[in-house]
């Protein structure tokens, strides 16, 4: 099943992507399968195209320590939970 991810499919026009463009990918689609948030796919997905090895840790680390990388909600649904679930 192909993922939903656009990196891919960039990556596979321009030719043979870098082995951190492969990580990234292979573990953005092992995510999603499991039904990661889009919180944690975005970070994931943003990995080496716009987001940096050190933000990227540190946006895990937040997302890790509070369920989110952001420092205030300032709206969200009814229906949805304070806490995103988390992959085990």
């Amino acid at each position: 099943m192909p993922s939903k991810w656009r990196g891919i499919d960039t990556m596979k026009a321009i030719g043979k992507p870098s082995i951190k463009a492969q990580i990234t990918a292979e573990m953005y689609t092992a995510i999603e399968a499991i039904g990661a948030p889009p919180e944690l796919l975005s970070i994931v997905g943003s990995w080496g195209a716009t987001l940096g090895d050190a933000d990227t840790l540190a946006h895990i680390r937040s997302y890790n320590a509070k369920g989110t990388i952001y420092e205030k909600v300032i709206c969200q649904r009814d229906d949805v939970s304070h806490k995103s679930k988390r992959v085990q």
